[in-house]
Order: C-alpha cells, then sequence, then structure tokens
C-alpha cells in the first residue's frame, strides 16, 4: 500500500499526500477545514430547532476535528485521540473539549 491517493484528472495521474499540511501548511489546512465546516453549517441550519446547543456544537466540532485529522493521515480513533497530546492543531480544533475513545469510535460510526 503506497502512502498517496492517486487522483485522475483529465488523464493525468495526480498525487496527493496523506498528509496534506505538508503542502499547505497545518494553519491553512485549519483554516480550510474551519471554512468548509462553515458552509456544512449554513446548510444544514434548519436541524438548530430539533438539536439542543451542546449536541449541536459537539457534532460540529466533531466533525471538524474528523476532517482535519483525515486530511492529515490519522484516521484511527485511537491516533486521533493520541494526536490530542501532540499535535496542537488538533488541541486548538477541540477547544478544550477533548473527546475520549469512545466518542471519537460512536461520532466515526454515526457518520460513515
Amino acid at each position: 500500500m503506497t502512502s498517496t491517493s492517486q487522483i485522475n484528472s483529465a488523464g493525468k495521474g495526480r498525487f496527493l499526500p496523506d498528509d496534506l499540511s505538508l503542502y499547505i501548511g497545518k494553519k491553512t489546512l485549519v483554516k480550510l477545514v474551519l471554512e468548509a465546516m462553515e458552509e456544512v453549517n449554513a446548510r444544514n441550519a434548519e436541524r438548530e430547532g430539533r438539536e439542543s446547543h451542546s449536541v449541536a456544537f459537539q457534532s460540529a466540532m466533531m466533525l471538524t476535528l474528523l476532517a482535519y485529522c483525515y486530511a492529515t493521515g490519522v484516521y484511527g480513533s485511537v491516533d486521533i485521540q493520541l494526536g490530542m497530546q501532540h499535535d496542537q492543531m488538533i488541541r486548538y480544533l477541540c477547544a478544550g473539549d477533548y473527546p475520549d475513545i469512545c466518542v471519537i469510535r460512536s461520532v466515526r460510526r454515526f457518520h460513515r
């Protein structure tokens, strides 16, 4: 198994690294992930009435965290939890509310 994903675009093979932050930097990647999640939240604004604010916040934070982790090549629940200790950007995205491994697993399963 290779460490890159091949994307065919107009007949030309292009490769993306597992960790996009190597090319665009962690701060830029966090900015892009946050912008994407804001767009998702704007599209799902009608759900706010059905969910409590804390549940909606936790869900948005978790999806943002997962998007960032996947973009940096961190896929496993255990690896995501370990990243909270070693990656400043993961800690920033968690905003002081660090989910345990059971929460990470349940969110990942729910959003498959």
